[in-house]
This record gives structure tokens, sequence and C-alpha cells, in this order.
């Protein structure tokens, strides 16, 4: 939602788009996460956690990209510096998505997933994967 209102605080309309955009996915990786825990809602010591990389990971690095690339333009559109809006944007979401990058990177690693399992998914998550959407 911060990015809804930075977006409609300075008019610049696509970043608001953006934002409405973002809450719903955010809303439906949430939605999944509740679904697939909500058989063990009285039984929280038979659930079996799902393996990182999920839905949610991706979201959560997704919202925090664009969160932090909204509130670069938002302090950069605050300056009055307007004529160099479009290249201060690009290099704020260059450095946002560095950092992401580097944040999960090193949080997945703590949990034992390694860039290649992120890149490309064995055959046997895809299966877990597709038998939990069922």
């Amino acid at each position: 939602m911060l990015t809804f209102a930075i977006g409609i605080l300075t008019q610049h309309w696509p970043l608001a788009i953006v934002g409405i955009v973002y809450s719903y996915i955010t809303a439906a990786a949430m939605w999944q996460n509740l679904r697939a825990r909500l058989p063990f809602l009285y039984d929280p010591w038979s659930e079996e956690l799902p393996a990182p990389p999920t839905l949610m990971h991706a979201m959560i690095s997704i919202s925090i990209l664009v969160e932090v690339g909204a509130v670069f333009y938002g302090v950069n559109r605050g300056s009055g510096r307007r004529e160099d809006i479009a290249i201060a944007q690009a290099i704020g979401y260059g450095i946002a998505s560095i950092g992401v990058s580097i944040g999960v990177w090193s949080f997945l690693n703590g949990r034992n997933v390694s860039l290649k399992d992120v890149v490309r998914w064995p055959a046997a998550t895809m299966r877990r994967a597709a038998h939990v959407a069922e």
C-alpha cells in the first residue's frame, strides 16, 4: 500500500497501479500459504512446511523490491529535480534489485537452498507443488 500511496501523492499513476497489482498478488500468496496450513490448524505438530523456495518467498522479495523502488522514487520526486527522475528511478530500481537479490540469496542459503534450486526446480519439487495445488 506504500507504493500505491506514493503513486497517488506524486501523481505517478503507473506506480499506483503497480501498488494495487502487487497487493493483490501478495494477498494470493498469503492465501496459498494459509490454504496449505489450514488442514493442520488443530494439529500443528503433524504439519510439513513446504520446502523453500515457495510463492511466499518470491512475493515477499518482489514486494520489498517494489516498495524500496517506490520510496526511492518518492524521495527523489520530493527533492525537486524532475528532469532527472527517469534516470534516478532506473538507478533506484537497479540498486534495490541488487540488494534484494543478495538478501534473498543469503536468506535461502541459510535454509540450505542453493541458487541452482531456485533457478531450476527439481522434478520432485514440481510434482510436490502440483500435488499441493490439487
